[in-house]
């Protein structure tokens, strides 16, 4: 029997260079954030300024506090639908249906978020014409198109889950006298439930770094964080809109390790023989 053996320098060697490809530019941006000069060509010492104005700029601020509401909205939305949708993708017994349902549920995650948001874009305008609403485009049609983005995710994530779960559980519940609504619900979810937290933190992470989507649904009453720090750059004040950024970096970051807890996480043995 071969041992297995530590893997040799060169093979460590493009694990360096990609780690350094992904890491060495945020590890710039946080350490930038506390120099004092005001140019980016120049260092001019260690310095906390920029983030004492950012505590008193209002405008990023509000716009702070409007994109982790829209990503806690969007996030959960996206979490009932997905699990709806993956419970109806699995379970559907027609391999035609579930094989349409199976692909209108991968199709948002590789269009292009450019014509995502213009489509978004168009259907609202379509609403308002025919329905009224909305009257103007803000945080509710951020975070109902977020929530379409992050519905494909979470349906993604809890279908495999449930595939791997089976279905024999469920039906000795009912075997018992539970209804198929309270089988699912008492038996199933619990299994499966790291997949739908993930698939939650999944939405919530898309919803607060999402440019492109927002800037076509927003409309003039509303601004993310991101689309503020996007115009900050546009208008030269790079510099003071970096500790924003670093706040977007720490909400990620204090959200990535339950998600990689939940992704070590082992998943439900199945017991079903089909599956």
């Amino acid at each position: 029997m071969t041992a297995i053996t530590a893997p040799s320098n060169w093979i460590r060697i493009p694990l360096y260079i990609g780690l350094g490809v992904l890491y060495l530019p945020i590890v710039f941006l946080v350490l930038s954030s506390f120099r004092a000069a005001t140019m980016d060509s120049a260092w001019g010492g260690w310095s906390t300024q920029w983030y004492t104005e950012l505590s008193v700029q209002e405008q990023i601020l509000a716009s702070a506090w409007t994109s982790l509401q829209i990503a806690a909205a969007s996030a959960t939305g996206a979490t009932l639908l997905g699990v709806l949708a993956a419970l109806a993708l699995v379970r559907l017994t027609r391999p035609t249906a579930r094989g349409l349902l199976g692909l209108l549920a991968v199709v948002p995650l590789v269009i292009p978020p450019v014509i995502l948001g213009f489509s978004l874009l168009m259907l609202f305008v379509l609403l308002g014409l025919v329905t009224g609403w909305p009257v103007a485009r803000g945080p509710l049609a951020i975070g109902f198109a977020h929530a379409t983005l992050g519905t494909a995710y979470v349906t993604v994530i809890v279908a495999a889950r449930l595939a791997r779960l089976g279905v024999t559980l469920e039906e000795a519940a009912m075997d018992l006298g539970a209804t198929p609504t309270s089988a699912f619900l008492r038996v199933s979810l619990p299994n499966v439930f790291p997949a739908v937290l993930l698939g939650w933190f999944i939405s919530a992470f898309l919803s607060l770094n999402d440019l492109v989507i927002a800037s076509f649904v927003a409309g003039q009453a509303s601004e993310t964080l991101p689309m503020a720090l996007f115009a900050g750059i546009q208008a030269g004040a790079g510099t003071a809109v970096k500790p924003a950024a670093v706040f977007i970096l720490g909400v990620v970051a204090a959200g990535a390790y339950p998600a990689w807890l939940l992704l070590r996480a082992p998943g439900p043995t199945s017991t079903d023989p089909l599956v």
